[in-house]
């Protein structure tokens, strides 16, 4: 049995959320439609950790996953038979052999490879999933792996450029700290026996810089601590008011768009490769909205996909639902038109991620010259504070 976090709504569009057991994902899905909930996003708890083979050593990563998938897509697209394909990579050397034996092992149980995938609890989405069994289904398995493969190669080069543009502004606060504390600990300390011996008190400017480094010696310590406290905070609080904290941060001017935008670009990339794999529009979207990570949005996807069961145009339930710009609505229509659809979202999914790099790109090259700024001018306070000081001093002298 494995353990299953959900967020659910019930049938007056309440939203649900907490962990359940169950032994695989439509076990756990079966359980909420037992309790008339309608799931909006379920993952394994271990999907957060690592994952491993029938609790043996091995470990299997993500990259694992995507490694052996490539090499299995290639066999299977040079019409290579399935049980042929997993014995080749059975005799290969690491986890990629023992992954493939694992499923070999399920294949001669009667399993389907999608069952087998999905008992073994790895690390591998509902699309996926999904897409595995319709290949399964309609003979075209070694396309749809491929097709995941491509997918989620292009998703984790999205999460990558996103790290990239945030790692300068991180380094440059983590300087800024830096530098603070070594003129607090190692500055500051040579000057203040000095004003200590003057017959007058120091300048207030000097005394202010002179306190705050005697703060920091003192309670500085005390900061680690501070953070690891502050994130815990953060964390309850926002488990326990995630809608809330999700509707709000929509609001927020910079962050508010790129939420949007990033989320836009993982469903539509999700959506896409669904249906470009051949999964019906009903099926597709609720695994789909799985990709939204903000809640708010969620809801408003849920309701777009209650207005598409009910017979309108995707395009004109994602409008009602307010959850796209006017630009990729308009792509979704031609692509409607066009009989495209999968390949145009697909499309929408790679310029929202485009859009994002570029605003992230933008905000740090903004943020950059800024936090080098501030750190200039809290040094050369510091600095100035104590010549005033001992200015103060010389003329006290004279």
């Amino acid at each position: 049995m494995k353990s299953f976090t959900y967020t659910a709504e019930d049938a007056q569009g309440q939203s649900h959320q907490g962990t359940l057991e169950a032994a695989t994902e439509n076990d756990a899905l079966t359980l909420l439609s037992q309790q008339k909930l309608t799931p909006l996003a379920l993952q394994a708890q271990s999907d957060a950790r690592r994952w491993r083979l029938g609790g043996g050593a091995s470990a299997i990563t993500k990259q694992d996953v995507q490694r052996f998938l490539h090499r299995f897509s290639t066999l299977l697209t040079a019409s290579v038979s399935l049980g042929d394909a997993l014995a080749l990579l059975a005799r290969g050397q690491g986890r990629g052999g023992e992954m493939a034996s694992a499923l070999s092992a399920g294949l001669r149980g009667g399993k389907s490879l999608a069952a087998s995938l999905e008992e073994k609890g790895w690390p591998l989405s509902r699309d996926s999933l999904a897409m595995i069994r319709i290949g399964e289904e309609t003979g075209t398995l070694g396309a749809q792996i491929a097709l995941i493969v491509e997918t989620s190669a292009r998703r984790e080069a999205f999460r990558k450029e996103v790290q990239g543009q945030l790692i300068y502004p991180m380094a440059l606060v983590i300087l800024i700290m830096a530098t603070l504390f070594f003129l607090a600990h190692f500055v500051l300390p040579q000057f203040e026996g000095i004003f200590a011996q003057g017959r007058t008190p120091p300048p207030a400017e000097t005394a202010l810089v002179l306190a705050a480094g005697q703060w920091i010696r003192d309670w500085g310590w005390l900061l680690p601590s501070f953070i690891v406290g502050a994130i815990l905070l953060w964390r309850g609080l926002r488990a326990q008011y995630t809608e809330q904290f999700d509707a709000w941060f929509l609001t927020l001017p910079i962050l508010g768009k790129l939420i949007i935008t990033s989320n836009m670009a993982a469903y539509c990339r999700s959506l896409g490769a669904l249906l470009q794999g051949g999964c019906g529009m009903a099926a597709a979207l609720p695994i789909a909205r799985a990709a939204v990570s903000n809640q708010s949005l969620q809801e408003r996807h849920a309701q777009a996909a209650d207005t598409v069961r009910m017979g309108s145009a995707l395009s004109q339930a994602l409008d009602q639902a307010a959850v796209f710009d006017v630009e990729t609505l308009e792509l979704i229509r031609i692509g409607e038109r066009s009989g495209k659809l999968g390949d145009m979202l697909t499309q929408c999914a790679a310029l929202g991620e485009e859009k994002v790099g570029r605003q992230l790109k933008q905000f740090s090259a903004l943020l950059g010259p800024v936090l080098t700024a501030l750190m200039g001018l809290l040094t050369a306070g510091v600095i100035g504070a104590v010549m005033i000081g001992v200015m103060s001093l010389n003329e006290v002298i004279s």
